[in-house]
């Protein structure tokens, strides 16, 4: 996800699975802000990676080398366990790492907070899920607020470029958009629509319409403006103007020569 203005420890080490998992563990039960930093930070100084902490500790036994960067935090035979129980399960567990509540993809020490803080954070589940832990709850919420702020953005974007679309598709074949008498202009509107505004499909929206020709947004609002002159005076029949193509069958693809790139 996004960061955000909270300033979660977890937002620091959202990208990696490992680290987050862990962060979670040596914050658990611990109210101070600097206690929590400073130990989080000397223990991945000093184990980097999930090798790094099975070889020193997990196999090379050197827990009071652990001791001496997380003692702080308290409940230190907790903790190792629970680190030792994440490391194992990244390192040599199932190739898709997942976390879970269920017996199947449970690790030692992830309780609810982890398993949310995960998804949150490792699968930006924020936007949808309903936390218990207070922190989470914020940052959900605020979370929610940012995405529907997105996509209220994305709505106004889309309505503007179709409109502008729209307008030159008047201008480019002045009978609008029928696909029997399509011209090579109309054809760029209907791949814009079907390009752009409707994700990138492999056809032309457009009944009986054969110019499918994928192309950007951008190319056909430029090509089609600068083809104006050649298709205002078009003498095909045409029908009336609709607002935009409605969906129907795709049709076997024909290119359009003078489109490039």
């Amino acid at each position: 996800p996004p960061p955000s203005p909270h300033d979660l420890l977890q937002e620091y080490y959202a990208h990696d699975q490992w680290q987050l998992l862990c962060v979670c563990v040596l914050m658990s039960r611990v109210s101070s802000w600097d206690t929590k930093h400073r130990c989080i930070s000397d223990f991945f100084q000093a184990y980097p990676t999930p090798s790094d902490f099975l070889e020193a500790v997990v196999k090379g036994g050197a827990t009071q080398a652990l001791r001496a960067h997380i003692n702080s935090l308290g409940l230190f035979d907790d903790r190792l366990k629970s680190l030792t129980a994440i490391t194992l399960a990244f390192l040599l567990g199932d190739d898709a790492f997942e976390v879970g509540l269920d017996k199947e993809h449970k690790i030692h020490g992830v309780g609810k907070f982890g398993y949310h803080s995960w998804l949150i954070f490792c699968r930006d589940a924020g936007a949808t899920l309903r936390p218990e832990d207070a922190a989470l709850k914020t940052f959900c919420t605020w979370r929610k607020k940012a995405e529907a702020a997105v996509n209220d953005g994305a709505k106004e974007k889309q309505a503007a470029l179709s409109l502008q679309v729209r307008r030159v598709g008047l201008r480019v074949s002045p009978g609008g958009f029928d696909g029997q008498a399509c011209n090579a202009g109309a054809a760029l509107v209907h791949s814009y629509f079907q390009a752009d505004m409707r994700g990138g499909g492999d056809g032309c929206l457009k009944n009986g319409c054969t110019c499918w020709r994928p192309i950007t947004s951008a190319q056909a609002v430029h090509v089609a403006a600068h083809r104006w002159g050649r298709h205002e005076a078009s003498s095909e029949t045409t029908t009336p103007q609709q607002e935009r193509p409605q969906g129907g069958q795709k049709r076997a693809s024909r290119s359009v020569s003078w489109v490039t790139g």
